[in-house]
């Protein structure tokens, strides 16, 4: 059994509806499973409420392998919006939690901020550290290690959403996030092929 962890139900509804999920619970965190009880996760926004979500999960359901899908934004302008980067290394802006992960050998680095990154000025600065930016992954990775999760059984896949400050955010997301798709295959079907995306 596997784990999905998305951040919004604008992020998932493409997985809840094309994959078999039905709902499961709405406390303290909304959970769907489908028929192989593979468990799909909406954590909320942000680094804190992702962790809790990831610690949830992980000591509710013991799951063998965990994804965190979603949408990200573009600090690196070589990057285009309306692709999907899988990631390779994730940093905090918390201060406070400077620990990188690398989590696969290719890919993007990933930033995770405790706020939205909106400004373009801003985001010239981070594109120094990272090529796209989150808020949640990093969240997630704490939380699964501090309880001895295996991080080689960890993987992250981010939809480029958006690139302009004056972007619409929300109608970027729901026309693009299904391309997400294959990475959710093969996540649901890590049990048969016992290979990471």
């Amino acid at each position: 059994m596997n784990a999905v962890i998305f951040a919004t139900i604008l992020e998932a509804e493409f997985a809840v509806g094309g994959f078999g999920f039905s709902a499961a619970a709405e406390s303290p965190f909304k959970i769907f499973k489908n028929g192989a009880g593979d468990v799909l996760a909406i954590s909320g926004i942000g680094p804190v409420r992702a962790a809790l979500c990831a610690d949830y999960v992980l000591r509710e359901f013991s799951p063998k392998k965990i994804f965190n899908f979603g949408a990200c934004g573009i600090l690196n302008q070589t990057l285009k919006a309306g692709e999907v980067y899988d990631v390779s290394e994730v940093l905090s802006l918390d201060f406070a939690a400077p620990r990188a992960f690398k989590i696969a050998e290719s890919g993007a680095r990933l930033l995770t901020s405790p706020n939205p990154v909106k400004k373009n000025s801003l985001r010239g600065e981070l594109s120094k550290f990272a090529d796209i930016v989150d808020m949640e992954c990093h969240g997630i990775l704490l939380a699964l290690d501090s309880l001895g999760f295996d991080l080689k059984n960890f993987r992250a896949a981010k939809y480029a959403s958006d690139f302009s400050e004056n972007c619409d955010i929300k109608s970027g997301i729901s026309l693009g996030i299904k391309k997400l798709r294959p990475r959710l295959e093969n996540a649901l079907n890590l049990s048969q092929t016992d290979n990471l995306c």
